[in-house]
This record gives C-alpha cells, sequence and structure tokens, in this order.
C-alpha cells in the first residue's frame, strides 16, 4: 500500500508542480496558450490557485514522509480535490471551450450549471444560485442533457 500512495503521490506532485509553478510564476499571457480561462479570472486568483497547488504538493509529500501529523497528507488531498471540483465547475460553466466571457448569457434570467440530487447549481450573471430540480440533468445555455 505505501508503494501505491508514492507512485500516485509522485504522479500527482509532476502534475500540481508543473501547472502551480505555472500558474504563479508566468503572466497571464503565457498563460492562455494553454489556459484559456485565464482571461476570465483575476490574475490574483489564478496566483492563488497557483500557489494552493504548490502548497498541496507539499502536503502530500511532507508530513508522511517525515512521520511527523501525516493526517496533513488527507488535508492536502482534499484541499486539491475542492480545487478541482472548481475547475470542473468553471469548466462546464464555460461550455468545455474555456471561453466562459463569450458564453455568458445576455439576460440575468438565462442560467447554466450543473444540478443533481434536487438542487441545481447555476451561474448566471448576477452570480451563482441554486434552484431546485427534480432529476440530474445539466443545464446549458440552449440545451438540458437528462441523465
Amino acid at each position: 500500500m505505501a508503494v501505491a500512495y508514492w507512485v500516485v503521490v509522485a504522479l500527482l506532485a509532476v502534475v500540481y508542480l508543473y501547472s502551480g509553478g505555472k500558474k504563479v510564476a508566468q503572466s497571464r499571457d503565457r498563460l492562455r496558450p494553454m489556459m484559456a480561462w485565464v482571461d476570465d479570472l483575476p490574475l490574483g486568483l489564478i496566483r492563488t490557485i497557483g500557489a494552493l497547488e504548490l502548497l498541496g504538493v507539499v502536503g502530500l509529500v511532507v508530513p508522511p514522509l517525515t512521520g511527523v501529523a501525516p493526517w496533513l497528507a488527507l488535508v492536502a488531498a482534499v484541499g486539491l480535490v475542492a480545487l478541482q471540483v472548481g475547475a470542473t465547475t468553471l469548466h462546464l460553466a464555460s461550455g468545455g471551450r474555456g471561453d466562459l466571457a463569450q458564453r455568458r448569457p445576455a439576460r440575468a434570467g438565462r442560467a447554466r450549471g450543473l444540478a443533481g440530487d434536487g438542487l441545481a447549481l447555476t451561474v448566471a450573471t448576477n452570480g451563482v444560485a441554486a434552484r431546485p430540480t427534480s432529476s440530474w440533468s445539466w443545464v446549458l445555455p440552449g440545451r438540458t442533457l437528462e441523465a
């Protein structure tokens, strides 16, 4: 089990060190070819996301390696999962193309998001709102996909 943990951590570390390092160190113009969504977020938030990714790697590696507070690895893993949930939400809101600014609805009444278990998270021009739903569905501009 320890070998499996370190293999997974090594793979995650490579990905998050690369991604987080780019977000922290590079300009918006250098990030744009790889990450089209950078124009939709403030540069400070992009830098914060990168720093959190780097801290997540430290949290996955250092505590188990040193034996000091190994529970912090679990905290780091949960934090990285939360980052990925946010990234997925942004990706779905942009229609998968990273052009959220171009796909924003013209009116506040039109919205998009991911729905499930009787609650839909919708992103509209007036912010984030929740609305009840009866089944799993994706609510995107111009279409609704039922599961």
